[in-house]
């Protein structure tokens, strides 16, 4: 099975940066339940209520995914996710309308893989 990368970039709100930063901690952790939707509420509630869709919706649930890179500089967050090939659409069919959810701004996102 091939492995392919999703690298996220967005901008986020300036109140937002130290939750975005939790986030990312607690996805870097692997803990993507409760703690990590406490953690969204700030940012957004609905994101927050919608983010067991989001996992319901993968072929493995939240464990679709590594965390390789969960990074926040001032305003500028990068999310690097490694996941499998037969995955990544799905990753990138619910996560990425899951980020609109939350008030960021300039979501770009990009797919690679080993075979590129």
């Amino acid at each position: 099975m091939s492995e392919v990368c999703l690298d996220i970039h967005f901008s986020c709100e300036p109140e937002h940066k130290a939750h975005w930063k939790t986030v990312f901690h607690l996805l870097v952790e692997g803990k993507r339940g409760w703690q990590l939707q406490d953690a969204v509420d700030p940012i957004s509630k609905t994101a927050a209520d919608n983010l067991d869709d989001v996992w319901d919706n993968l072929p493995h649930g939240s464990d679709s995914f590594e965390v390789f890179i969960a990074d926040v500089k001032k305003q500028q967050c990068h999310l690097q996710l490694m996941t499998g090939g037969m995955v990544i659409e799905a990753l990138v069919k619910y996560l990425i309308p899951w980020f609109k959810e939350c008030a960021v701004s300039d979501l770009r996102y990009q797919c690679s893989g080993d075979d590129e």
